[in-house]
């Protein structure tokens, strides 16, 4: 009996891990081919291009970690940088 639940246990990691794996990979892709976008789009010097695939990608930062920026003292301004030069 023990043997039994070891191995459906074991299968039920082993589904479940694949499964994690296959998620990691299909994520990699989609970064990598966002990546070759913005290569493509500076390479071209596509201003407009390369912003919004930052402003898309900090969106989604944003709303992955809750927006911390809003508890660090607010938004950058047009015009100002996140770190200011010396």
């Amino acid at each position: 009996m023990a043997e039994a639940l070891i191995a459906v246990v074991a299968a039920l990691v082993t589904y479940w891990l694949k499964r994690k794996l296959n998620k990691e990979q299909d994520r990699g892709a989609l970064l990598e081919d966002a990546l070759h976008d913005v290569d493509k789009a500076i390479k071209d010097g596509d201003v407009d291009a390369v912003n919004a695939r930052l402003e898309h990608t900090l969106r989604r930062l944003s709303h992955r970690h809750g927006n911390r920026r809003k508890q660090g003292g607010g938004e950058v301004g047009e015009g100002e940088t996140l770190h200011p030069k010396p």
